[in-house]
């Protein structure tokens, strides 16, 4: 698996409500740090987004806290690539910046791999730390989003290239509860299977169950553990899930965590945390589902829990919805279902 930790931050498609004192989902945003466990060292990172454009990417997260600096926006086929790659010497033969490879078992506590931090040996471009943070705004919904560590290209000196396979941390998704006031509720997918018809792998996703209610919008930077907008490490109700998709048809498993609705209409925004690890206690072979022979139920020191994969800090901002003749709506795009997908591909 893929460990990453994710710091995205994503306006989605809008989602007008119009029962009275009804409000508009207008931006969902999250922030992550992501660790480099592909065993080789990386020099940039790439997140593609189906099915969007560059102009409607309107925030990143590079320049001075990125180590590889403020990003480039390109597009193909119709899907939008963003990517952060290190500068490289031709005549030295070397990269300016790398993200060395390895783990954080603990976690990260959800955003500090970026410069100045203060994240122990995270001081600048060139470091020990084996991970970094990003950060993406949208004005749409992507149908798909994958995320990659860039390579060097042993066949092209001074080239990157994808790593062998794509970062696995879930996506967590933004979804209209019908109700008067209106309600969102959040809900985590597991990554679907890789081989037809076995199960999917098995990640823990730790629920940090408490929502933080906030009276202004909430902005991309804010996404961080210690800031009034974010659900701290204490003082809040944790809970532990284990993630897992059955074949298409089979029943069972725990494809995805639902989390209880917030309402939409007392706050101008509400964020939630989650954090992901690795799922260690062996598969059955035959179709590759968790073994629930050994105990389940993480515990401090408990086998089953591997390495830290990543983690999801996601807010979303509400807007009372506008008059059908006002320039707001007129200018509001597709209005339908919030939600993107999310899955793990082979690169």
């Amino acid at each position: 698996m893929k460990t990453a930790t994710l710091l995205l931050a994503v306006t989605l498609a809008i989602i007008a409500f119009r029962p009275a004192h009804a409000n508009t989902i207008y931006g969902a945003l999250s922030n992550f740090d992501c660790i480099n466990d592909t065993t080789t060292p990386a020099h940039g990172f790439e997140i593609e987004l189906d099915g969007c454009s560059p102009s409607q990417v309107y925030s990143t997260f590079g320049a001075p806290y990125n180590r590889y600096g403020t990003p480039t926006i390109t597009s193909s086929n119709g899907n939008t690539y963003v990517y952060w790659e290190s500068g490289y010497n031709s005549t030295a033969g070397t990269w300016s910046a790398t993200t060395v490879a390895g783990s954080i078992p603990k976690g990260t506590g959800g955003h500090s791999l970026y410069i100045n931090s203060g994240y122990p040996g995270f001081t600048g471009p060139n470091n020990l730390v084996p991970g970094d943070h990003f950060g993406v705004a949208l004005s749409a919904t992507p149908t798909n989003t994958i995320y990659h560590w860039l390579i060097a290209d042993p066949s092209s000196p001074g080239h990157l290239m994808q790593a062998s396979t794509s970062v696995m941390v879930p996506v967590p998704v933004f979804q209209p509860v019908p109700a008067n006031p209106a309600q969102i509720q959040v809900v985590v997918p597991a990554p679907p299977p890789e081989v037809i018809p076995q199960w999917g792998d098995a990640l823990w996703v730790k629920v940090y169950t408490t929502t933080t209610q906030n009276a202004l919008p909430v902005e991309l930077g804010q996404l961080v553990l210690g800031d009034p907008a974010v659900p701290p490490e204490t003082q809040t109700e944790i809970s532990w899930t284990l993630l897992q998709t059955p074949p298409v048809g089979i029943p069972g498993g725990k494809p995805e965590v639902i989390e209880p609705a917030d309402p939409a209409g007392a706050n101008e925004s509400v964020t939630r945390r989650f954090e992901f690890f690795k799922y260690i206690g062996g598969y059955i072979s035959e179709d590759h589902q968790a073994n629930y022979d050994v105990p389940v139920n993480p515990v401090n020191g408990s086998s089953n829990v591997g390495d830290f994969l990543g983690n999801q800090n996601v807010a979303a901002n509400f807007a009372p919805v506008p008059e059908p003749s006002t320039p707001a709506l007129l200018g509001a795009g597709v209005i339908g279902l919030l939600g993107f997908a999310w899955r793990r591909r082979k690169a």
